[in-house]
């Protein structure tokens, strides 16, 4: 008899991205581990949204999967009947994390002008618009966010994934 286990990646992401956000609520996080939370938060939205689009739609691997992000959550949030405002929280911090995520995961080469006095001070030399973008998320407002986003959307369609501690369940098949 063969047995079965469903392995919650959005759980694991979950776990990392709040890991590595703890110094966060200090305001002392090294900027890497800032970058590797915001990113992992990222997973995890995607991850979870995905998990939740196929306990909604039968064919959601096949049709929506490939769909961005947002048109998930959209998909999704009409179907729920849940209203999406991306200008305010918690939406907003969903388009930002995506947007620094992309940038990140399809980095293009920006060119940004430096004053001549300040060649010699690569401090303050302009940077690109994501890493303003990134450094200006409180990681701690992006988890609550994400928790809010995924409980929302799990109270309006009736779905309900499984703690956040629960990393993999034995699955009848």
């Amino acid at each position: 008899m063969k047995h079965y286990f469903a392995h919650y990646g959005f759980n694991q992401s979950y776990g990392i991205a709040k890991e590595l956000a703890k110094a966060d609520e200090n305001g002392k996080t090294e900027p890497t581990k800032h970058l590797a939370s915001l990113v992992f938060i990222a997973f995890t939205y995607e991850s979870a949204i995905n998990h939740i689009g196929e306990l909604t739609f039968p064919s959601w691997k096949e049709h929506f999967e490939k769909l961005s992000p947002e048109a998930k959550l959209t998909l999704l949030s009409d179907k729920s009947g849940e209203v999406l405002d991306f200008g305010c929280r918690p939406f907003q911090s969903f388009n930002t994390i995506f947007k620094v995520r992309n940038a990140l995961a399809h980095p293009k080469v920006s060119e940004l002008e430096v004053s001549e006095e300040h060649l010699d001070e690569p401090d303050k030399w302009p940077q690109p618009k994501w890493k303003s973008m990134a450094k200006n998320l409180k990681l701690t407002d992006a988890i609550a966010d994400l928790d809010a986003i995924i409980l929302r959307l799990e109270n309006s369609l009736g779905i309900h994934l499984p703690p956040r501690l629960i990393l993999a369940a034995h699955v009848a098949r």
